[in-house]
């Protein structure tokens, strides 16, 4: 996808969090945190719960993450995040 994220809210694997919108970072920057590798319009807070929406994008066994904005009752999107290299 070619976007990085700055650093987010730490959070137990398998835990979620609410988090302040995310901050898009120059990749170039030592502020960019993560790797933006997959992106997934449409989703329902249903639908990214298990985080596993994201697997396609990553590879097999790999650490991946995922931030998603999404309001109460309606869609929004699923970033799925890898640490950046």
């Amino acid at each position: 996808m070619g976007d990085c994220l700055a650093a987010l809210p730490d959070v137990a694997e398998g835990g979620q969090r609410r988090a302040a919108e995310a901050r898009v970072a120059a990749c170039a920057s030592p502020d960019a945190a993560y790797d933006v590798v997959g992106r997934l319009d449409g989703q329902t807070e249903e639908q990214v719960r298990d985080g596993r929406r994201c697997e396609p994008f990553v590879a097999e066994g790999g650490t991946y993450y995922t931030y998603s904005s999404i309001p109460p009752g309606g869609t929004g999107y699923l970033l799925c995040l890898v640490p950046h290299r």
